[in-house]
């Protein structure tokens, strides 16, 4: 515990400098702008963003390696993503059941490992015949 708090303290001294010396960046000066301001809205308000950023970024991480793992490779994968949730667009093979068996299981792994957080994975899994363009709203990751 003693190391941790000197490493935070430690910490609290950089940031103090660079606030200090106008090297801080934009989002470290307004995260302590709202600490001094004592705003407990905007302080939740940060928290959550830096939350949602820290674990859909993990997730979305977790869930590519996941699939690298399981050697799933559908003809196309797209996500998009909200405060919470990471939803995906993944387009397979006709009748490619072992496919389709793969992305659900790498989605009950995910949602396993983040759903204690408050953060989920959505998958959407259509076949070539369904002829279904990827939703413009979603980002592309294999074509």
């Amino acid at each position: 515990m003693r190391a941790w708090f000197d490493g935070f303290m430690n910490h609290l001294r950089v940031d103090r400098m660079s606030l200090e010396t106008n090297t801080a960046t934009t989002e470290k000066q307004d995260f302590y702008h709202r600490m001094a301001a004592a705003d407990a809205t905007d302080l939740a308000f940060t928290s959550r963003i830096q939350s949602s950023r820290f674990f859909l970024g993990r997730l979305i991480l977790d869930y590519v390696n996941e699939l690298k793992q399981r050697q799933v490779e559908p003809c196309q994968l797209a996500m998009d993503f909200s405060d919470a949730s990471v939803l995906v667009w993944a387009e397979i093979d006709d009748d490619d059941e072992s496919m389709e068996d793969q992305l659900r299981l790498a989605q009950a792994k995910i949602n396993a490992q983040y759903s204690q957080y408050g953060f989920y994975l959505s998958s959407t899994i259509v076949e070539k015949s369904d002829c279904l363009s990827i939703p413009s709203h979603y980002q592309s990751i294999l074509k």
